[in-house]
C-alpha cells in the first residue's frame, strides 16, 4: 500500500496539533512544575506543525519559504525541545552550541539548495541535524534523571524512537533503490506518520518527565520534613490518635534518653514520664485529635530514663489524618528547666544572703513593713554586730572573715524560729524579727544563739557576737525608732564583749604565727629575752620592761598575713616582695591597736623598722621621733637575725662579727646608746 507524502504530512501535522492539544491539558494541572519551560515545550508543538505545513505547500509557495525556512523551522523546533528540557531541569542551555550548529547547519543547508542544488544531500543535512539535537536533548535528559534517580520514561524511548527514524532516513539516502521519484517512497511516508506519532507521543513523555520530577520533589520535600523533625533542635514528637509515635526527634531522644523504641505509643511515654499527672496529660492529648486547633499546655515536669527532672513548655496541635483516616497530632516542647532553674536562683538571691544563705536587708525591709500591725504585736527586733570580724580579715584574710560571718548565720538560721525573719542586715550585722513575741522572747533566742557560738569552735579565734533588743507593745509605736533602740543597746553591749574577743584574737594570731614558722617562734622569743636585758640595763620601768617583753614576741606578727614562700626565700627578693615585707609591722600595729589589752604597743610595732637617719620603713621617721621601744627591739631583731641561721644565709655571723656589724651602723641604723649599752652591759664586750 502506497501513502503518497502529502497524505502523511497532513497526518502528521494532525498528530501534532493533538499533541499540542494533549500537551496544553496537561500543563493545565502541572503548570507550577514546568518552571520557565512552558513556552519552549510549546513552540516546539507549533514549530513543527508550522514547518510541515511549508513543505505541503511548497510547490504552491516560494522556494525559499518551503525548502529553507520551512527545513529551518523543523530544525529549531528540535532546539526549543533541547532549551526546554534544560530550562525544565535548570540547568545552563549550551547556547553557544545551539548558535554554531545552527549556523552550520543554515549555510551547509544554503549551498545545497541554491550553489549546488541537491535534494537527497539537504535531506541528509537536516536529518544530521535533527540526530544532532535529539542527541543533546536525550543526553541531558538522561543525565538528569539519573540525578533524580528516576526512570527514563516516555519521553526518553520518544526521543530514542526519534532519532531511529531519523537514522532510517539517512539509511534510506546512503542506500538508494531503484524508485526513480525518493519522495513517493512509500517508507518515507511511512516515516512521517511514524515521526508524527512519536511526535505525538512526545506530550505524554513530558507529562512523565513533569510526573517524575514532581514525584522526586516530593519525596525530597518529605525526607527534608522528616530531617526537620529528626534534627530539629527542641524535643518534637508525632503521634497517631491511636496512640502510635510516628516521629521522635533527636533532640527528645538526647534530652530524656528515650528513643523511639522505648515509647511505643504516646500512652507508654505518659506513664513513663508524667508520673501522677499521666492521666490528666493523656486526657488533654486525646482530644487534640477530634480538634484542629492548635493548644498551649502548661509547663510539664518531665521524668527522664535516667530519673532526672526537666521541665517542658509543650504546645501541641492536629497536623492531618494518615491514609487509613488516623488523625496526626505533633507536640513541640521547649526545655525550659534551665530558665526555671535560673530564675529561682535570681528570686533566691534578690532576697538572700548570697554569704550565708539568710534573708537579705531587702527582704528584711519588706516584711518589717508587712508586720509592722496589731495582729504581730509585741513585735520584736534584735540587732547583732560580730566581735572582731576587721581584726580577723587583717589577719587571716578575708576568706576568714567570710568563714565567721557564715558560721555565726548558720547558727543564727538554726536557733531562731519558724516564724522568725532572719537576715543580714549588712557586712558583720544581723537583724532578727520576732511576730507576737515579747522581750523576754528575744532574749531568750539572744541567749540560745550565745550558747551555741560558745559551744562551736573556730579556727581563727573565738566566735562572738554582740546583740540588742527592743520590742514594739502598742500600735502607736514607730517600729524604726525600736529599731534605734535596739541598735543603741547592742553597742553597748559589744563596748563590753569587743575588748575580750579581740585580745583572744591577737593570741590566736600569734598562735597560729608560730605554728606558720617555728623559725619565727624561736626568732620572737629571743628578741624578747634580748630587748629586756638591754630595758633593765638602762633602768626602764618595769611596765616599760614588760611592754618590751611583750613586744618582741608580738613585733613580726604583722607576718601573719605574708606567704611563707616570701619569708623563707634563699635568694634575693624582688622589690615588689620587699615591698610587702615592708608592710609586716604597719599590718602588725593595726591588728594590736584593734584590742585594748595590746594597743598600746602598736607604736613600737610601728616603728621597728625605723632607721636612725630616716631611711627605714614605714613611715620614714628618725632620731628621738622613733620611740625607745622600737630602738630597743631593732637592735635585737637585728643582732638576732645575724647571729641565726636564715634561708637567705646558712651560716650565721659570728659574736664579734656581728658586734662589728652593730657598731659600724651605730648612729646610721641604730641608736648608738642602745648599741653601746648592749656590747658593754649586756654582752660585756
Amino acid at each position: 500500500m502506497n501513502i503518497p507524502l502529502q497524505d502523511s504530512l497532513i497526518i502528521f501535522s494532525i498528530l501534532y496539533f493533538f499533541g499540542f492539544i494533549s500537551f496544553l491539558s496537561i500543563s493545565t494541572n502541572n503548570f507550577s512544575s514546568f518552571n520557565k519551560s512552558f513556552p519552549y515545550f510549546s513552540g516546539y508543538f507549533i514549530l513543527n506543525c508550522l514547518g510541515i505545513y511549508g513543505i505541503y505547500f511548497r510547490r504552491s509557495i516560494p522556494f525559499f519559504i518551503s525548502v529553507i525556512l520551512a527545513n529551518l523551522i523543523l530544525y529549531l523546533s528540535q532546539v526549543f525541545l533541547l532549551i526546554a528540557i534544560d530550562k525544565f531541569y535548570k540547568i545552563a542551555v549550551p547556547f553557544k552550541t545551539i548558535i554554531i550548529s545552527t549556523i552550520l547547519y543554515l549555510v551547509t543547508f544554503s549551498i545545497f539548495a541554491y550553489i549546488y542544488p541537491n535534494f537527497k544531500i539537504r535531506i541528509l543535512i537536516l536529518n544530521i541535524g535533527l540526530i544532532f539535537n535529539l542527541v543533546l536533548i536525550y543526553h541531558r535528559h538522561n543525565t538528569q534523571i539519573k540525578k533524580y534517580n528516576l526512570s527514563r520514561g516516555i519521553f526518553g524511548i520518544t526521543i530514542i524512537t526519534m532519532i531511529l527514524i531519523n537514522i532510517f532516513r539517512i539509511l534510506m539516502l546512503l542506500f538508494p533503490t531503484n524508485v526513480e521519484n525518493f519522495l513517493d517512497y512509500n517508507f518515507y511516508s511511512l516515516s512521517i506518520i511514524l515521526a508524527g506519532i512519536t511526535g505525538n507521543m512526545v506530550a505524554f513523555g513530558i507529562l512523565s518527565i513533569v510526573n517524575n520530577k514532581n514525584l522526586y520533589d516530593l519525596v525530597k520535600v518529605g525526607n527534608i520534613f522528616e530531617n526537620s523533625i529528626n534534627n530539629a533542635p527542641i524535643p518534637i514528637i508525632i503521634h497517631a490518635e491511636d496512640g502510635a509515635i510516628l516521629n521522635v526527634s533527636q533532640n527528645w531522644t538526647e534530652l530524656t534518653l528515650y528513643t523511639k523504641s522505648d515509647i511505643q505509643t504516646i500512652f507508654d511515654w505518659g506513664k513513663k514520664a508524667y508520673g501522677k499527672d499521666k492521666d490528666e496529660i493523656i486526657e488533654y492529648i486525646n482530644t487534640l485529635y477530634k480538634s484542629n486547633k492548635k493548644y498551649h499546655y502548661r509547663e510539664v515536669k518531665v521524668l527522664t530514663k535516667d530519673k532526672r527532672k526537666l521541665t517542658w513548655n509543650f504546645k501541641s496541635g492536629y497536623i492531618g489524618n494518615l491514609p487509613d483516616g488516623r488523625a496526626v497530632v505533633m507536640s513541640v516542647a521547649i526545655d525550659v528547666t534551665n530558665r526555671i532553674e535560673r530564675e529561682k536562683k535570681i528570686n533566691y538571691l534578690s532576697y538572700h544572703d548570697q554569704l550565708t544563705g539568710l534573708y537579705n536587708r531587702r527582704f528584711f525591709e519588706e516584711e518589717k513593713k508587712r508586720l509592722d500591725n496589731p495582729r504581730n504585736l509585741p513585735l520584736s527586733i534584735i540587732i547583732g554586730d560580730i566581735n572582731g570580724l576587721k581584726l580577723t580579715n587583717d589577719a587571716f584574710g578575708h576568706l576568714a572573715g567570710d568563714k565567721l560571718i557564715k558560721v555565726i548565720g548558720n547558727i543564727i538560721s538554726e536557733t531562731t524560729r519558724k516564724n522568725d525573719i532572719a537576715a543580714r542586715w549588712g557586712g558583720d550585722e544581723f537583724i532578727i524579727l520576732l511576730p507576737n513575741s515579747k522581750i523576754k522572747d528575744a532574749n531568750l533566742l539572744i541567749n540560745r544563739i550565745q550558747k551555741k557560738i560558745k559551744e562551736t569552735s573556730f579556727e581563727y579565734g573565738n566566735l562572738s557576737i554582740s546583740f540588742g533588743a527592743d520590742t514594739k507593745k502598742e500600735e502607736d509605736e514607730d517600729i524604726d525608732e525600736i529599731f534605734i533602740e535596739a541598735e543603741k543597746f547592742m553597742y553597748q553591749n559589744k563596748l563590753i564583749e569587743n575588748k575580750n574577743v579581740r585580745g583572744e584574737t591577737i593570741k590566736t594570731i600569734i598562735t597560729t604565727l608560730f605554728k606558720k614558722s617555728i623559725d619565727i617562734k624561736d626568732h620572737s622569743m629571743r628578741v624578747s629575752d634580748i630587748a629586756v636585758s638591754i630595758a633593765n640595763k638602762m633602768g626602764l620601768s618595769q611596765t616599760s620592761i614588760d611592754d618590751i617583753k611583750t613586744m618582741g614576741i608580738v613585733h613580726d606578727i604583722g607576718q601573719i598575713i605574708i606567704d611563707l614562700s616570701i619569708l623563707d626565700k634563699p635568694n634575693k627578693l624582688t622589690d615588689e616582695e620587699r615591698k610587702i615585707i615592708e608592710q609586716h609591722p604597719l599590718s602588725g600595729s593595726k591588728m594590736l591597736n584593734s584590742s585594748p589589752e595590746y594597743a598600746r604597743l602598736s607604736v613600737g610595732i610601728l616603728h621597728h623598722h625605723e632607721r636612725i637617719d630616716g631611711k627605714g620603713y614605714p613611715s620614714k621617721i628618725a632620731g628621738d621621733q622613733i620611740p625607745i621601744e622600737s630602738k630597743i627591739i631593732a637592735v635585737a631583731d637585728a643582732f638576732d637575725a645575724m647571729t641565726s641561721k636564715k634561708p637567705y644565709r646558712l651560716t650565721p655571723l659570728s659574736l664579734e662579727e656581728a658586734i662589728t656589724e652593730l657598731k659600724e651602723n651605730s648612729g646610721s641604723q641604730f641608736d648608738k646608746k642602745i648599741v653601746d649599752i648592749f656590747i658593754t652591759e649586756v654582752l660585756k664586750r
